[in-house]
């Protein structure tokens, strides 16, 4: 791997793309440090220097951690129904591609597809679909042949069986307008790309959302909302995480009558990372203990990756201002969570399988080798990761998310999981006696007849829910 990536450095300064002062020092890097002008590094490539010098993982962990991101999988895609009033979708014209830089990761117009309500058009919901990122130009080259990165492959029409934009009478959301926002970028949702990177990819997630709020702003009764719910799952968790500010203050900047809004969001399995400490899988192999911290050093890369010789990718703009000199920790939820003034009801696995088994190494470290000795290394981590959960993003909301008004709403069911469970279904997983759909639903409109705040005490060390599915 890293022969492969000197040669595409190589190749980088003989086409003049990047001066060498600005290249990262490290060879995995050579993709994100190049801004296009010459001079010394900025303060957060300096930070990414200082993190990648000083942290005891390889650059082969690192970014085997970050592929196994990008092979994150999903619940399957929602069908194709053309018979239950589907979602329809919609193709920005060239004119909209060009005004928002709205484009897929191969350049083909995106955008959206929606439903009118039955009942209560002016209520919407927006999803962010999920499905892994692209780390690097292999992965974003298989990625743009598909319909995570080219609108040529996606369907007219879409339901879903089992979320909060499905019409089925389980879902406490059926009769609202749906917007489902497929995901056709690899970045979770934050890039700004106007132009292709160094690649000849397009990061435009955060644009492609611009675009539709505009959109419906001008053509549905959006501007007249009573209540608008922003959610997402994994990669769209991420994403709703950080545009739910910025979605509530256009949407109020824009609204008839701004006092009548309510605005709320809601992440599914995007808080990442759970904790700003986390360890990768300790048996990974010498000199890799409990100290090598994943979460700082992959949110630098992300941030850099994204941003390329572009504009930066699109996170909290608060979290942003107060961490100047360092944005990329603005990445990861456990930092940017406590500046997101939206009020969120977060939805997190206590053992996320994606999060702890593929991106920490719990899946696939073949070490140690003895059988019984491997499975007591990985019950050990499972419990190591819980707690980490816990006492990170879990402790965040119940602190930080108390002083709110309203206040944040949280579901942590003890579950070796990552999205699969978390839906509306009245047959899903339950904390406490509560399903995520009863909590939610009360949650967000204001009631106190459900607890808001549920986190799983059943009895065991590790994954002790017994109903972990939807």
């Amino acid at each position: 791997m890293a022969d492969s990536l000197a040669v595409d450095a190589s190749s980088l300064l003989q086409r003049g793309e990047c001066a060498m002062e600005t290249l990262l020092p490290r060879a995995i890097a050579v993709f994100v440090a190049c801004s296009g002008a010459a001079g010394a590094p900025a303060p957060h490539e300096a930070a990414w220097s200082a993190l990648v010098d000083s942290s005891p993982m390889t650059e082969e962990q690192t970014i085997r951690a970050l592929q196994s991101m990008a092979a994150e999988t999903e619940p399957a895609e929602p069908a194709i129904s053309p018979t239950d009033n589907p979602l329809k979708l919609t193709l920005f014209d060239a004119a909209t591609v060009a005004h928002f830089g709205a484009y897929a990761l191969d350049g083909s117009p995106a955008g959206y597809y929606y439903r009118e309500g039955r009942g209560e058009k002016d209520s919407f919901v927006f999803y962010l679909q999920g499905g892994g990122l692209c780390v690097l130009p292999t992965d974003c080259a298989k990625r743009a042949k598909g319909p995570l990165g080219s609108s040529t492959h996606r369907p007219l029409t879409m339901s879903d069986g089992s979320n909060v934009f499905s019409s089925a009478p389980f879902n406490p959301f059926s009769n609202w307008s749906h917007v489902y926002v497929p995901y056709l970028t690899g970045d979770v949702h934050i890039g700004t790309d106007r132009a292709p990177n160094l690649q000849g990819f397009y990061f435009s997630g955060h644009n492609i959302l611009e675009a539709i709020v505009s959109k419906l702003l001008n053509e549905t009764s959006l501007r007249n909302a009573s209540r608008v719910l922003l959610a997402g799952g994994s990669a769209g968790g991420i994403g709703t995480f950080a545009n739910a500010d910025w979605l509530g203050s256009t949407l109020r900047a824009h609204h008839s009558a701004p006092e009548r809004l309510v605005y709320r969001a809601h992440p599914q399995a995007g808080a990442y990372f759970v904790n700003r400490e986390l360890a990768i899988f300790p048996e990974m192999a010498p000199p890799i203990g409990i100290d090598g911290n994943l979460a700082p050093l992959a949110s630098a890369y992300l941030y850099l990756w994204f941003k390329q010789r572009g504009p930066p990718p699109f996170l909290d703009q608060s979290c942003m201002a107060a961490h100047s000199q360092a944005p990329h920790q603005c990445w990861s939820a456990a930092v940017h969570y406590a500046y997101v003034e939206t009020p969120l009801y977060v939805a997190q696995n206590m053992y996320d399988s994606n999060q702890a088994g593929s991106v920490c190494g719990l899946d696939w470290w073949p070490l140690p080798k003895g059988q019984d000795e491997h499975a007591a290394a990985v019950e050990a981590y499972k419990v190591y990761f819980g707690n980490q959960t816990v006492h990170g993003i879990g402790s965040e909301v119940l602190t930080h998310g108390a002083k709110k008004t309203p206040q944040d709403g949280l579901f942590i069911p003890s579950c070796w999981m990552h999205t699969g469970n978390l839906c509306m279904q009245s047959t899903a997983t339950k904390v406490r006696g509560w399903t995520l759909a009863a909590s939610l639903a009360d949650w967000f409109a204001g009631g106190s007849a459900v607890p808001h705040t549920l986190v799983d005490d059943c009895v065991g060390d590790g994954p002790c829910n017994s109903n972990c599915h939807c």
